[in-house]
């Protein structure tokens, strides 16, 4: 993290402990993970998922915010922590993840983490039918995460391209990035 992050970091953080909100940006990570990773603030991320992703409103209904660390089952396991995990109300598990700067292994952490959410579902022995869909979000605000378009939202599945036959639609990344946002969206 860089000088002028952790400076941004702690002017922000000063700013949320006066209730200042509206002086601050949603683009800083911290930020972010207080307005939308407060339980209290469940009609604003409710809002945010209901305009980002293709979700039925009987998700909406209840938004729990849970630990957003992934499990670890070994010593060797590696960990990721996502800004903000939440479940719906139909057990949707939704991981969010704002990447201010860039990181060239971000497909690849989005992938994983995803992987991850959907294998710490079951335990030993448990049934493949229990587990729930796994949605894996990133806004990337200084630079794009996908080199080959110029899109502003992408969604990615489990699908064979050529037949375009659905394998499932129990694992779905999407991908927001601010820099393609069109004008009148800033």
């Amino acid at each position: 993290m860089s000088k002028d992050t952790n400076i941004q970091e702690l002017k922000s953080t000063e700013v949320l402990a006066k209730n200042e909100i509206g002086q601050v940006y949603l683009r800083n990570d911290l930020v972010f993970k207080r307005v939308f990773g407060d339980e209290r603030n469940g009609n604003i991320l409710r809002n945010f998922l209901k305009a980002s992703i293709d979700l039925k409103d009987n998700d909406l209904t209840k938004i729990e915010i849970i630990d957003p660390s992934t499990k670890i089952n070994t010593i060797d396991d590696k960990t990721g922590i996502l800004d903000i995990k939440c479940t719906t109300s139909t057990g949707k598990i939704i991981g969010i993840e704002i990447q201010v700067e860039n990181d060239k292994s971000m497909k690849k952490r989005l992938i994983f983490r995803n992987a991850k959410n959907l294998a710490d579902q079951l335990k030993r022995g448990e049934n493949y039918s229990k587990i729930k869909k796994v949605i894996t979000m990133a806004i990337s605000i200084n630079h794009t995460i996908i080199k080959e378009g110029n899109y502003y939202k992408y969604c990615f599945k489990f699908n064979d391209s050529e037949k375009n036959i659905n394998l499932s639609d129990i694992s779905q990344i999407n991908i927001f990035e601010a820099k393609n946002l069109p004008k009148e969206y800033e």
